[in-house]
């Protein structure tokens, strides 16, 4: 492994270890993540009417940031799957050479890595059962703040908040950045002359960025409606990377794909 990548990635891990302590500290052990959570989310509530910035049944946040926006994320995966499929149809039909191979590799690692990352949010999300701030009596809805690791009052009942599900639909860009970019199409005939480099805004560092943002965006979003505190998304933001890392060490996502991050440019 190039030098530079295994610095990387140790940096990585040591970076998720730090900042899962200090997450767990701050927002589930001492107080203080907790009087953050409520001071912005009293800061978007209403109390005089008992709503929140933003209705999250009608509001234009709720159409573009919450349905359209969720939608159109979906179309990533679902182009990574086409360009799986095609490839394979193209390698039955007239075989692979070596860079094609490379580059179906990286679309079906980007395809896995995304279904893999949403199925572990949507299973934090039902395993904690962590109510939404829309649901407690702070912000007139019928239950109590409790806990994250404290017996739940509504028992059974899938409250589904932590961490951000729909922060991380948007941190799941982060599966472009793991393998090097956005990938060519698998059909494109110059694969077979060569490597086509992306665009710098496709490239992998963009897509940090892309990520980061959009991220935090939607999930700020979700925040001014009641759906989730403040603290959610940076939980989401951390098992998105956790879930790529893990994807590294287990070769789905290949550590030289990574040169482009931890390159000295």
């Amino acid at each position: 492994m190039n030098s530079n990548i295994h610095q990387g990635l140790k940096r990585v891990w040591v970076g998720l270890v730090v900042s899962f302590v200090f997450l767990l500290v701050f927002t589930e052990v001492l107080p203080w993540g907790h009087q953050m959570d409520m001071w912005v989310s009293h800061a978007l509530f209403n109390s005089a009417t008992g709503q929140f910035l933003y209705n999250h049944d009608t509001s234009w946040v709720e159409v573009v940031l919450h349905i359209w926006f969720k939608n159109a994320l979906l179309l990533i995966p679902a182009y990574a799957l086409l360009q799986v499929l095609m490839g394979l149809w193209l390698k039955r039909r007239n075989g692979f050479n070596g860079i094609q191979q490379e580059v179906w590799r990286r679309w079906l690692a980007a395809l896995l890595a995304a279904l893999l990352s949403m199925l572990l949010v949507t299973y934090l999300k039902k395993w904690t059962n962590q109510a939404c701030p829309w649901s407690l009596i702070d912000f007139a809805g019928q239950w109590p703040y409790t806990d994250l690791f404290a017996v739940k009052p509504w028992g059974s009942s899938d409250m589904a908040c932590w961490p951000a599900g729909h922060a991380s639909g948007g941190f799941i860009l982060l599966s472009f950045a793991f393998i090097g970019g956005w990938p060519p199409n698998v059909w494109n005939a110059q694969l077979k002359l060569g490597m086509v480099q992306p665009p710098i805004f496709l490239s992998a560092r963009a897509f940090v960025w892309y990520a980061v943002v959009l991220g935090m965006l939607l999930g700020f979003a979700r925040v001014s409606q009641g759906a989730h505190f403040f603290s959610h998304q940076f939980w989401a933001l951390w098992w998105v990377v956790l879930a790529n890392m893990v994807f590294v060490q287990i070769n789905l996502i290949q550590s030289r794909w990574l040169a482009p991050l931890f390159s000295a440019k």
